[in-house]
């Protein structure tokens, strides 16, 4: 939650790489130290007392403007004594001051100057580490999840390539959350719990209390609830002892749902209660909501409607102050059923209708977004292609000019037809090139055109019908039969999203390498491969890294390879697996091969797509060639040429 977060990022602004053991370290003792320092010619000691105390303010005083202030004036001493690790210190306290301001793009615009700056003085590595640690924490408190990884990925790859001792928990902890926000939740109860282990090295318990109530949430995740609860209440131990309330307050909601889950109700109500208490206490709105849903989640399993209707509307009042949509079409959406369960059929109708609207809008921003990004790369694909056809029109007029000025040597009439030719050469590539770029372009068009109306239009026409027949089963009693409906909305939404993707990365000419191909073939095995416990293994030819090839090639090409995986999940029964990328001559090959139950290839059959392939194969002028035997696996060849 977001109060949680916060508390991590101060942790990490606020630690010290170095002692500072010359500079007082009270609040008070250090505003003595700067005042008995003023006029004096300023020196490092000046300037770590000035960035300590700027950290200060924003923590123990809340006194921000301030603090900024502060930060600017040390960061300009720092810099006229040439001093670097000054400088990063003084620009992370800017970064503090603005995060706590709510300012989070200025936050980050601070972090990556200290990136810069570590490099300039050239400043140990832990710096450089930490300085991309904070980066992927702001990131993950704005939910831009892939930067956040990126940048969380960088930290963890300097910690292991420099050796820096002690590790930092802070970066598996940040892994963990970013995967269980992918859905990955055995991978980030690896990392959470790799980080717990770093925070008890380190007898940092502030975190440790932080990521034991995480590793709570992922295995409240599983259903497994006895181990959510052994995590919760470490947490909640912990923090207690540190007196941090925004901690307890997760903890405790988390172990009033577990207690719940497993029928002890009594224990799930005090734990509750005792949640909502303090969330109230700190008027953390969002928190209030999770407890009003906690306790109207006890409330139903017992059986007192009404008491979990009148939780569930304040969670929905609250959830709408705080603007948090997700949560409170979720809020909408239980009240539905709760009033349904009542018997009170036209009020479940009513909220039925908010949940869907809210879900409308929470698909259509998503869409909206999704849809701007497919119409910017198609903008800067087509202004790239025109400025292709100003360099070339420019070197033909070059061209034309040397032949005028060869021309003018020679005899008259032999350069004026030689001219002409020239002239008429020129004019006849000049069109011919406009003409296939006209092509390029309507083709383009065409192809997203028909994707868009092959992969999105019939499921949202699904969706339309569906919504009007979930309204018709909602006016004729029939809640349970909508609910379905409304799940198999979700999913032809969750559908479309994942459609529109694939085209994205498809006319985006930044894909224009088999590097790129690698990359998207491999995130999308990855799992399907995990998924059935099958041993898989990604290799590619460096020397094909660099090869560009056209957006029709890369297209097919994927589309190939992505259909060839599904049909070895899904049908292979294998336990092992190889994609292999090689360069053959002039020839690029693709082997995807298992060690799986095989086919016969003489029988007809339409299951594998082997036709659809073969006709992909053939468009960039390739060949597609299957072996296989009973018990024996399956090998897939396809032969492209290289230009």
């Amino acid at each position: 939650m977001k109060n949680r977060c916060v508390a991590i990022l101060v942790w990490i602004v606020f630690a010290g790489i170095d002692a500072w053991a010359q500079v007082p370290q009270s609040i008070d003792s250090l505003r003595q130290y700067l005042k008995d320092h003023t006029g004096k010619p300023p020196d490092t000691n000046y300037v770590q007392a000035m960035t300590k105390y700027a950290y200060a303010l924003v923590y123990q005083k809340n006194e921000y403007l301030q603090a900024d202030s502060l930060g600017r004036t040390a960061e300009r001493v720092a810099r006229q004594l040439n001093y670097g690790v000054g400088v990063y210190k003084a620009l992370l306290a800017q970064a503090a001051a603005q995060n706590q301001l709510n300012h989070p793009e200025e936050a980050i615009r601070f972090f990556w100057q200290t990136i810069k700056e570590i490099n300039s003085y050239q400043l140990p590595k832990i710096y450089l580490c930490k300085a991309f640690m904070n980066l992927g924490q702001m990131y993950r408190l704005l939910g831009r999840t892939k930067e956040s990884l990126d940048a969380t990925m960088k930290a963890a790859q300097i910690e292991a390539r420099y050796n820096i001792r002690p590790r930092n928990e802070v970066i598996p902890g940040t892994l963990g959350f970013l995967f269980r926000h992918s859905g990955q939740i055995d991978k980030a109860i690896t990392y959470v719990r790799d980080a717990i282990a770093i925070a008890q090295e380190n007898n940092t318990l502030d975190q440790q209390a932080t990521l034991e109530v995480d590793l709570g949430a992922l295995y409240n995740d599983k259903n497994q609830h006895q181990q959510s609860i052994k995590a919760y209440s470490l947490g909640l131990t912990h923090s207690r002892q540190l007196k941090i309330e925004a901690i307890q307050i997760d903890a405790l909601i988390g172990l009033a749902i577990n207690y719940n889950a497993i029928g002890r109700r009594q224990q799930a109500l005090t734990y509750a209660r005792e949640g909502l208490a303090l969330a109230q206490k700190l008027d953390y709105k969002t928190n209030m909501a999770n407890a009003h849903y906690s306790l109207a989640e006890i409330y139903t399993s017992l059986k007192k409607y009404t008491d979990a209707e009148a939780e569930l509307r304040q969670a929905s009042k609250l959830a709408q102050e705080a603007g948090n949509l997700n949560n409170n079409a979720l809020f909408v959406g239980r009240l539905a059923e709760i009033t349904a369960l009542q018997q009170d059929y036209r009020k479940a109708y009513t909220y039925q209708l908010q949940h869907q609207q809210l879900q409308d809008s929470l698909m259509s921003s998503d869409q909206k977004a999704r849809m701007d990004e497919l119409v910017a790369h198609y903008e800067t694909e087509k202004k790239e292609q025109q400025i292709k056809l100003l360099r070339q029109q420019t070197q033909l007029r070059d061209k034309e000019l040397t032949v005028k000025r060869w021309q003018t040597n020679a005899a008259l009439i032999g350069g004026f037809l030689l001219l002409l030719l020239g002239a008429a050469v020129s004019g006849w590539l000049l069109n011919r090139s406009r003409l296939r770029r006209l092509e390029e372009a309507q083709q383009l068009r065409k192809q997203i055109a028909q994707d868009l109306h092959d992969e999105v239009g019939s499921t949202l026409s699904s969706i339309s019908m569906l919504s009007g027949h979930t309204n018709k089963l909602l006016s004729q009693n029939q809640p349970e039969s909508a609910q379905k409906m409304v799940q198999k909305i979700y999913t032809d939404a969750r559908q479309i999203l994942e459609s529109i993707d694939e085209i994205i990365w498809t006319i985006n000419p930044g894909n224009d390498s088999l590097q790129r191909i690698f990359l998207r073939l491999r995130e999308y095995a990855q799992p399907l491969m995990e998924s059935k416990d099958i041993r898989f293994s990604f290799v590619s030819d460096p020397a094909l890294e660099d090869v560009s090839i056209s957006m029709e090639v890369r297209r097919n090409l994927y589309l190939i390879g992505k259909e060839a995986i599904n049909n070895l999940v899904k049908y292979s029964e294998a336990t092992e697996a190889t994609v292999r990328f090689e360069r053959k001559d002039r020839q690029l090959q693709v082997i995807i091969e298992d060690n799986g139950r095989g086919f016969d290839t003489a029988q007809e059959t339409t299951r594998n797509g082997q036709q659809s392939m073969s006709q992909r194969a053939k468009a960039m002028d390739g060949e597609l060639v299957v072996e296989s035997m009973p018990n024996l696996g399956t090998r897939l060849q396809l032969s492209l040429p290289l230009i």
